[in-house]
């Protein structure tokens, strides 16, 4: 009736935010005046419009959420631990000298309360209402945790999530036409895409119902009732408790039954809820039989599974690889194969998700960027879903320098600093400036710590050697003196002359800063006070932000947020440190969603989404599905009810819901060869369960024993350079390669060892004895042949002398090398004869 009102659709994620926009645009012509907002964030708000007492003391947000409840614990904890109920937490906390311990069981305790909040509002209402017993006989959980929600509920006003619920629920069942009114509904609601909700939302969604128009966009993998599918792990149960109705036990889908729990939970929930008895429209499209996906998809629709005859074809694949590098490096052929075999594949057509994101996030950039010897073709791409940690070097400078106060001041340390482009270009070090400091601090023979009080500090002898304070002595000694005179016990270094001398002036100014700040943040101080200093240690090294989209002013926002959390409380700098990494180390970049090319994320933002080609990397047992890790104080572990969130199912319908969205073709990979012995490492149990359904129902179309798994399945070979990737008969068993330079170097080394056997003839003879039997070996030669043996036996048998290792430049010097040990030996002589 409004033009203006907005339209209200309830997604799941940003990426299905961008992906509706994107559909509704291209069938309208354009998309505006829509609210994509998640459902907590969007049923808070209408709560608070709905509370009894002045809206103006509702927060705009949930005062307990994960975050806030976190603080808040945080805060009340050292006051209620005398308590006797509190003794168990008062036991673990007893050592915890840096709060760091305080602040993650704080964080463990407000997940649980989090989610007491959705999936048990009964003990919440409980523990809420003044003057019943908090423990009542037989209650599941611990006995402080009714005390300590009664005291973040004082905190709060009593403005907790249940409670204005609640009353929201209360306002809508009512129906009193000026309470309504003042709640300000839109004329429509639209839930896309929801796979699951707590039991709480349903019944908001239930009770607004009877006032607007709500339509529940869902995906359902089959046409009929699944929600009584029965794994065959559950039926095993069944059946060894009543063997005699066996035979009336059936799995129908199987991969319906094992991994579809969620989505029965959450059908179970609409159900009870009556939320299907409404005008119910159903639009299943059979998937047809054309290819061994589409068969598993018509399977699925059906819940039927009969054995049956299949051609070979590629709509399933799968590659096992000896790293992420390699699968990233196979998986960027695969694509180049689909698509140049097919016209109508386009890259925006591609999906690639990954369970560690992060940990494969380096190699999908080494791999797919463009290549400037145009080596290989070129695939447009976009990585997204990766931490802002990954994206850029300086944030994880940020945290070396939150680490000073326990540094040693190794010289990679300090150099690694210098060599962020942001950091040398305020303090005016570029490449060459680098290199330059770099000679000097090495003909100077500085390896670790500022000085010997440093040292000292760090429990260590207080020795001055081959400290900065050593190392720039000697070098200004040389700039002051212009000899290598001892001159006050001091051996000058000469080298800084001229400019050399004006860039080790401005390192010196540097290492001063950096030396102030490791005192500076040994200290403990309020939240307010770190906001400042930490704002003036970001303007010392990084300069002023000049852009919004600057990464130095991404950390002020999350300092400025976490001061917004803690308030007044005083943090010392290891949970000060242990904060920001975790705020920084888990805040996401998702705004490169569908920019253009093969999308890159984790497994979670794009779930639900077609792609006609999904591929899906590092399929390894310890990575996919997650492990539930509930703590010992969590009740909601101890006495599960229907419908209470799990990792392992959330995983499990996840692929599910992939293994259906992918229109045309799946692609899977993990890492299934060790690098050092070739050994077998396992896949995800979930690839397992898929090649066992498909072993057990389909068969390949030209006979033979092996199994249709072997079929689809290629194990790649080790390097990217191997001549099986380029030789046309081995085609069918590995993924052919597309890039021309690991082409070249695959005919060099086939060419090689047949050129070499031509003019090369190894010896026969046994080597001859050594002149003198060896009856003493130092300490020395011990190590150094059990370090290496081999080079132990080119050096006394076959004497061919192979050079040393350099030592490490943080590592100090011991021994001396030819030149110096040879002026010593000369200085000794010369004493000894006067």
């Amino acid at each position: 009736r409004d033009p203006f009102q907005p339209e209200v659709i309830f997604v799941p994620g940003n990426a299905m935010r961008r992906w509706l926009g994107l559909q509704i645009a291209m069938a309208h012509g354009v998309a505006a005046n829509i609210d994509f907002p998640l459902p907590a964030a969007w049923i808070w708000q209408l709560a608070a419009r709905a509370h009894s007492l002045d809206p103006a003391r509702v927060p705009s947000d949930d005062p307990l959420s994960r975050e806030q409840a976190a603080w808040q614990i945080f805060a009340v904890l050292p006051a209620l631990l005398p308590a006797e109920e509190f003794e168990e937490l008062n036991r673990y906390l007893r050592d915890d000298t840096t709060q760091v311990k305080r602040w993650q069981l704080a964080q463990r305790i407000a997940d649980v309360f989090d989610r007491y909040q959705y999936y048990r509002p009964d003990w919440i209402r409980a523990w809420s209402r003044p003057g019943t017993p908090a423990m009542p006989p037989g209650a599941p959980y611990p006995a402080w945790q009714p005390l300590l929600w009664r005291e973040l509920v004082a905190r709060c006003g009593g403005a907790h999530r249940v409670a204005l619920l609640d009353q929201l629920l209360q306002v809508l069942e009512a129906g009193q036409p000026e309470a309504v009114d003042a709640l300000q509904l839109p004329a429509r609601l639209s839930c896309f895409a929801l796979s699951s909700l707590p039991a709480l939302f349903v019944q908001v969604f239930k009770a607004l119902s009877a006032h607007v128009d709500i339509h529940f966009y869902q995906h359902s993998p089959t046409d009929q009732y699944w929600a009584d599918l029965r794994s065959k792990k559950a039926l095993a149960r069944q059946r060894l408790a009543a063997p005699q109705a066996a035979a009336l036990l059936e799995t129908g889908n199987e991969l319906l039954a094992s991994w579809g729990r969620q989505g029965q939970a959450f059908q179970d929930q609409l159900l009870d809820h009556d939320m299907l008895d409404a005008v119910t429209w159903e639009d299943y499209r059979q998937p047809g039989n054309d290819s061994l996906l589409h068969q598993l998809q018509s399977d699925m629709l059906g819940l039927g599974q009969g054995a049956r005859r299949r051609v070979l074809d590629a709509s399933i694949q799968i590659s096992i690889c000896h790293s992420p590098l390699r699968e990233c490096q196979v998986l960027h052929d695969h694509l180049l194969h689909r698509l140049t075999a097919d016209a109508s594949l386009k890259p925006e057509d591609i999906l690639v998700i990954v369970p560690e994101i992060s940990r494969y996030a380096p190699a999908i950039e080494a791999v797919f960027r463009r290549d400037s010897h145009e080596s290989r073709p070129f695939i447009p791409w976009n990585l997204s879903d990766i931490t802002v940690v990954d994206e850029h070097p300086l944030i994880r400078v940020f945290f070396a320098l939150l680490a000073l106060p326990a540094a040693r001041f190794s010289v990679s340390e300090v150099l690694s600093i210098i060599e962020v482009p942001r950091v040398a270009s305020t303090w005016g070090l570029d490449s060459t400036a680098q290199q330059e400091v770099q000679a000097l601090l090495r003909a100077a023979q500085a390896r670790w710590g500022l000085d010997a009080e440093h040292k000292s500090a760090l429990q260590l002898p207080a020795t001055q050697q081959n400290t900065w304070a050593h190392a720039l002595e000697r070098l200004l000694a040389a700039y002051a003196l212009g000899d290598d005179e001892l001159w006050q016990g001091i051996a000058p270094q000469r080298g800084a002359t001229g400019d050399r001398a004006l860039m080790l002036g401005r390192f010196m100014d540097l290492l001063d800063v950096l030396a102030y700040w490791s005192r500076e943040l040994q200290r403990p101080r309020g939240a307010r006070q770190w906001q400042l200093d930490l704002n003036r240690l970001l303007d010392q090294l990084f300069g002023k932000a000049d852009e919004q989209e600057d990464r130095v002013q991404q950390i002020r926002d999350e300092i400025a947020d976490l001061q917004a959390l803690a308030g007044d409380q005083v943090l010392s700098a290891a949970l000060l440190s242990q904060c920001l990494e975790e705020r920084l180390g888990t805040r996401s970049v998702h705004n490169r969603f569908f920019s253009g090319g093969v999308s890159f994320c984790g497994m979670r933002p794009m779930r639900s989404l077609p792609f006609k080609l999904i591929c899906v990397l590092g399929m390894n047992d310890t990575a996919f599905p997650r492990r539930d890790s509930a703590p010992s104080f969590d009740a909601m572990a101890a006495q599960p009810r229907a419908g209470d969130p799990r990792k392992a199912d959330e995983d499990r319908y996840l692929f599910l819901e992939t293994l259906l969205c992918a229109r045309e073709a799946l692609y899977v990979s993990y890492t299934g060869r060790s690098l050092t012995d070739n050994s077998e490492c396992q896949p995800s149990v979930l690839l397992r369960e898929l090649l066992d359904c498909i072993d057990a129902h389909y068969v390949p179309a030209h006979g033979g024993d092996a199994p249709m798994s072997a079929c689809i399945t290629r194990v790649q070979p080790m390097q990217a350079f191997s001549w099986r990737h380029f030789h046309a008969g081995q085609r069918q068993r590995v993924t052919a390669g597309h890039d021309a330079w690991w082409c070249r170097v695959a005919q060099s080394l086939l060419v090689a060892p047949q050129a070499a056997a031509a003019h090369t003839v190894w010896p026969q003879a046994r080597l001859e004895p050594l002149p003198e039997p060896v009856t003493r070996i130092e300490l020395t030669q011990l190590q150094r042949f059990l370090e290496h043996p081999v080079k132990g036996f080119f050096n006394t048998r076959l004497r061919v002398h192979l050079p040393e290792e350099e030592a490490a430049e943080d590592d100090e010097v011991f021994t001396l090398t030819g030149l110096p040990s040879w002026k010593v030996g000369q200085a000794l002589v010369e004493h000894w004869m006067q």
